[in-house]
């Protein structure tokens, strides 16, 4: 790999619609690569930027992922639980209540 000696600006160009909303307006990522470590994001036509280094956009990706895989397992779960309570409903007698015990 080459080091990084000088900045390198990138207008990102994303899945989603790589748009951002800054200054009332709807506006393009710019990603700059600022040596010797450092990320910094603008949206196109503003002069305000947020920098982030390397290690901290990589511990932000680690903990969006994680925070991702939480909710998918909770929505596993929450369906899984409806569908266990969907199939006790479904064992019960059609008058709702339950046979008495015993007889």
């Amino acid at each position: 790999m080459t080091d990084l000696k000088k900045q390198v600006s990138r207008i990102a160009q994303a899945v989603d619609s790589g748009m951002v909303f800054e200054a009332g307006h709807h506006r393009q990522v710019v990603v700059t690569l600022v040596p010797p470590s450092i990320l910094r994001f603008r949206a196109k036509g503003c002069k305000r930027s947020y920098d982030l280094t390397y290690a901290g956009c990589y511990v932000q990706a680690v903990k969006a992922d994680v925070a991702a895989q939480k909710r998918i397992k909770a929505a596993e779960k929450k369906a899984g639980k409806a569908h266990r309570i969907d199939r006790k409903a479904a064992q019960r007698p059609a008058s709702g209540r339950r046979p008495k015990q015993g007889t």
